[in-house]
């Protein structure tokens, strides 16, 4: 009797369980994620510390501006350019019209136009009236200040005299200097200005 041979049985490779814990990451990987981790960190720093600027013992945000006090010898016009002036002493003449009423001035004279910081100047205007001037008074406008100066009469009539005044220039005029005049007589007035800057 022939015995049928036995079934083969082929051993079951044995299933591989599945891994429950995390992959991983080569050592070279980690370093490059610790090195970008400090580069954006250094990054965020020189970030701040350009948009933040230390001034003065207080930490002010980028792009303000505190205002600087004001003084002689800065304006806030300190961004424009400076006219130039003539030198020393200049003589202004003057024409009116028939509409012009009041005392009337014939000629300046601003001696000198470019003073020096507390130098003395002098302005002198002669004028003519049918009437006697019974006032006089100058105003320096300069970059910080406006200064009254009262006119006195040292020369000729007050029908026809030349009027003077002279103060200090104590202040800057790099951006600003006029010089206003107003001559009074009875209910008459002439108003005018010498304007250099």
């Amino acid at each position: 009797m022939i015995t049928p041979p036995a079934p083969s049985t082929i051993p079951a490779s044995p299933s591989t369980p599945a891994s429950s814990a995390p992959s991983k990451l080569p050592v070279s990987k980690k370093k490059l994620i610790i090195l970008i981790s400090i580069f954006l960190l250094l990054l965020t720093s020189a970030f701040l510390i350009y948009t933040y600027q230390f001034k003065g013992g207080k930490l002010e945000f980028f792009g303000s501006k505190t205002k600087p006090e004001s003084s002689p010898e800065s304006s806030p016009q300190s961004d424009k350019p400076i006219k130039p002036l003539p030198k020393g002493k200049q003589v202004y003449s003057y024409s009116h019209g028939p509409l012009v009423t009041g005392p009337k001035p014939s000629s300046a004279t601003i001696d000198p136009i470019d003073p020096g910081p507390n130098q003395e100047q002098y302005l002198s205007i002669k004028v003519e009236h049918y009437k006697e001037v019974d006032s006089a008074v100058a105003t320096v406008v300069t970059d910080n200040e406006n200064k009254e100066h009262k006119m006195e009469l040292i020369s000729g009539t007050k029908t026809d005299g030349v009027w003077e005044a002279k103060w200090k220039m104590a202040d800057s005029y790099n951006y600003k200097y006029q010089i206003q005049y107003v001559f009074k007589s009875g209910n008459e007035i002439h108003e005018g200005a010498l304007t250099f800057r």
